[in-house]
């Protein structure tokens, strides 16, 4: 269900039918702050942002730069009242997207991409580009409800010419909801998601994506249950048993001294800060500073999350929201302090989530209702 306030693109979402979603909204706010995000707790406020050139939509291909929001895909989720089994929704997935500007407060719609429609993609900006792969397309037999169309194709979008370059499929295998994680100016690390039906998601590979050459260089996955992040160049994985470093060597990710405190749990994200010198590593039990000489230290006022809640990073520190709480919460001298619950924005799931120097922001996302 859209907005009327809101604006829809002519490009018509393509249709398919499957089970366990809710509603989907345009509703989109975006929490202000005037000085830096460190700031917004007693500067800031929720604000609605502009009227979008795009249709409101959830799981899209989204990230984040120093400046801006880019949204690409997604899907839209409807109940077919009229039907036998309620639980039967449609889903139009789309092939749009557009760029906030933040500091202008101005959507920008995004020239046509080299791609088919899909949800859940896999999405980064690295070094002013876009990066795009996987996703899920449509339903291929229509009485198979998990028989997806996985593309094992993506695309990088230059944000400064916006111009589009595809990247045909393989060796990456397909996926969608997979992680992107900027490792440089030029290179980003693509693991984990959910694999094609049939396939082991344990066994799925991993690759390097070099946005200047457009090579891909597939490597050995990270341990299993693992949130990577970059730390000075190195490539590092946390899970619930260890710590490791990806040797490029040897092609092996290989355990590192760093004892990980029994109290963690698997971890939900890990997210660098201050130039990638230390991580914010968060679980469903707790939140920790990560740095390589001293290890974990736990951080103060930790909130309760859900396995949904997404955690974000900026030069100006980190900030989290879980949709199923409708809470967001930012880090100031190592405590989480909670910001203003937004009135008008849902317990929403798939929600594009960005947060830069100055302001977190939340477009779309669909509400976790049966």
């Amino acid at each position: 269900m859209n907005d009327p306030a809101f604006a829809i693109t002519e490009r018509r979402p393509s249709m398919l039918t499957t089970r366990r979603f809710g509603w989907t909204r345009s509703r989109v706010v975006v929490l202000v702050a005037f000085a830096l995000v460190v700031a917004a707790c007693s500067s800031g406020g929720w604000q609605e942002m502009p009227r979008p050139p795009i249709a409101g939509r959830g799981f899209a291909a989204s990230a984040c730069s120093e400046s801006s929001l880019v949204v690409w895909g997604g899907a839209t989720v409807r109940r077919q009242t009229d039907s036998e089994n309620p639980s039967i929704v449609t889903i139009g997935t789309f092939a749009d997207g557009a760029l906030f500007d933040v500091s202008a407060r101005q959507w920008r719609l995004l020239p046509l991409a080299p791609l088919t429609a899909r949800w859940a993609p896999t999405a980064a900006v690295v070094n002013d580009k876009l990066v795009v792969w996987g996703g899920a397309g449509s339903v291929v037999s229509s009485d198979d409800l998990t028989d997806f169309d996985y593309p094992g194709d993506g695309a990088v979008l230059d944000l400064s010419t916006m111009v589009w370059t595809h990247l045909p499929g393989g060796p990456l295998q397909p996926r969608f909801g997979g992680t992107a994680v900027a490792l440089s100016d030029r290179e980003v690390f693509i693991y984990g998601g959910h694999a094609t039906p049939g396939t082991d998601t344990s066994t799925l590979n991993a690759a390097f994506l070099d946005v200047s050459s457009l090579q891909i260089s597939v490597v050995q996955s990270p341990p299993i249950d693992s949130v990577v992040f970059a730390d000075r160049g190195r490539l590092l994985a946390i899970n619930s048993l260890a710590v490791y470093e990806y040797a490029s060597s040897t092609n092996e990710w290989l355990l590192t001294p760093v004892e990980v405190t029994a109290e963690m749990g698997a971890p939900i994200a890990a997210v660098p800060l201050e130039g990638g010198t230390r991580a914010i590593v968060v679980s469903t039990s707790g939140s920790w500073v990560y740095e390589a000489t001293s290890g974990f230290v736990a951080l103060q006022a930790s909130p309760t999350i859900g396995t949904d809640a997404q955690v974000r990073s900026s030069s100006a520190g980190a900030t989290i929201w879980d949709p199923a709480s409708r809470s967001a919460w930012i880090l100031q001298d190592r405590t989480w302090e909670p910001l203003p619950t937004p009135r008008r924005l849902g317990n929403r799931k798939g929600a594009s989530v960005c947060q830069t120097p100055s302001s977190l922001i939340i477009w779309g996302g669909q509400d976790d209702r049966e």
